[in-house]
Order: structure tokens, then C-alpha cells, then sequence
């Protein structure tokens, strides 16, 4: 598995806040807006979360280590 953080704006953190319900992960719908294809269908996402941390703004996820 890997582990990978992008910083993201405001506007997408509270995006992806209000369509998970304040719960934190990029649901369904959102997926393909936050990650590429390779990641969703070639590397598989195996979990996500954004969170704020001094004023700025971040995606979490963890991804396969191939593209099998």
C-alpha cells in the first residue's frame, strides 16, 4: 500500500465535507472529480479522508502498490 496527501482548497474540503455528510471521505460521486482512473481502477483506492491542519487543507489517501 501507499500513502499519499495533496493539499486541496477550502472550497473542495467543504465539498467533499457536505457530500459526506460531515464524515470526511470523497464519496462515490466525487471520486472521479479528487482521482485519475489509473488510481480508481488500475491501483484501486483503499481509503481517503481530507482534514485541515494550520489554516490549510488536505486529501489523504492510500492506494495498491501495482497497477495489476
Amino acid at each position: 500500500m501507499t500513502e499519499s496527501t495533496r493539499e486541496i482548497t477550502k472550497e473542495e474540503y467543504d465539498e467533499i465535507m457536505d457530500a459526506s455528510d460531515g464524515r470526511g471521505f470523497v464519496p462515490a460521486q466525487l471520486e472521479t472529480k479528487y482521482f485519475s482512473v489509473s488510481v480508481l481502477y488500475g491501483y484501486g483506492l483503499y481509503g481517503d479522508r481530507v482534514y485541515e491542519k494550520d489554516g490549510k487543507y488536505y486529501l489523504w489517501y492510500k492506494t495498491g502498490d501495482s497497477c495489476d
